[in-house]
């Protein structure tokens, strides 16, 4: 909850998507309304997330048909098509994010966070991020907010057409607009600021989760003859170390491991640990060590079961050790 990018791995059902859930305004509303303590230290709770699931979203749709076949040279475009994907994805998601934030709890999430958000500051934020050249012309006919969001869902309906064989191409317009990999995301933070919706002490958090789902697309565009190196597009997003956005991504272990899998697109380079990203190992954190003092996992179970037993009614007031009160250790397991 820091600013700088993080990989965040571990094995299925360890946590990766729970704690990249507490990113979504959603939850961070649902909190409010529950009148309880949103659960990060206030001096790190100053941020608006926004993301993308790969698998919900419909990406890894993406290598599963070529954008131009007649052309085999077209293949090498996939990613770009890819990353303009991802970037439009995230920019909706961000003002996604912005809608809920001012509507939730009755505006109690927008004003910790010092937003100003109205229609006015809203159709001149539209405006200007239309007019960046970022986006190589596609939105020059954006003139406030509602064009904006409608742009920006009518370019990822192009894509799903497409990517689903509703239509038979993507269209020239679409061809001649794509965006560079990360930069309308930055922009869009950048403009935020700029408009005063959003204070300059506020950071931008975007969660890219099910990331292993591209080793999976890779293996089967490789398969069928088709390009494959769709985590090179995501790891670009690091690789820029843009300060204005940080990524938080969800990953299995097997898909991020070797130096094969850290190349950026579009570049021989490769991103580093500690220089592009930090990586947090859930099953390294919670694996038992050889001193049990620093075990953690015990502690996190505990935390869950006594959380689950309050939020059913049962008063833990005087309880202590909650797991050895219900489960006594000398039960056999067939009996716990």
């Amino acid at each position: 909850f820091q600013p700088g990018n993080v990989v965040l791995k571990g094995v299925q059902g360890s946590g990766k998507s729970m704690l990249l859930n507490l990113l979504k305004p959603e939850i961070r509303i649902a909190y409010a309304e529950m009148d309880e303590e949103f659960p990060v230290p206030k001096n790190f709770s100053k941020f608006i997330g926004a993301g993308i699931n790969l698998t919900r979203s419909g990406a890894i749709d993406f290598g599963q048909r070529a954008i131009r076949p007649e052309l085999t040279e077209d293949l090498q475009q996939s990613p770009s098509y890819f990353g303009d994907f991802l970037n439009y994805w995230i920019v909706q998601d961000i003002l996604e994010s912005l809608d809920k934030l001012r509507n939730g709890a009755s505006g109690r999430t927008s004003s910790e966070l010092g937003l100003c958000i109205d229609s006015k500051r809203l159709d001149r934020f539209a405006c200007k991020l239309a007019r960046h050249p970022c986006w190589s012309g596609y939105l020059n006919k954006t003139h406030n907010y509602k064009m904006l969001r409608a742009s920006l869902r009518e370019r990822l309906l192009t894509y799903r057409n497409f990517l689903n064989y509703n239509t038979s191409e993507v269209p020239d317009g679409v061809q001649q607009t794509k965006t560079s990999i990360g930069e309308p995301v930055s922009q869009t933070a950048e403009t935020l600021w700029s408009c005063k919706i959003v204070p300059d002490t506020v950071a931008f958090y975007v969660r890219i989760d099910q990331y292993e789902e591209l080793s999976h697309l890779e293996d089967w565009s490789r398969d069928h003859g088709l390009y494959q190196n769709y985590r090179a597009v995501v790891n670009k997003f690091l690789g820029t170390r843009d300060p204005r956005v940080s990524y938080r991504i969800g990953s299995r272990r097997y898909a991020w491991r070797t130096e094969a899998d850290s190349q950026m697109h579009g570049t021989s380079g490769v991103i580093e640990e500690l220089r592009n990203f930090k990586t947090i190992d859930l099953d390294e954190l919670l694996r038992r060590k050889e001193n049990a003092k620093t075990w953690q996992f015990p502690r996190l179970a505990e935390d869950v079961f006594r959380r689950r037993l309050s939020t059913s009614g049962y008063d833990l007031e005087d309880k202590e050790h909650l797991l050895q009160y219900v489960f006594d250790p000398h039960l056999p397991a067939k009996k716990k």
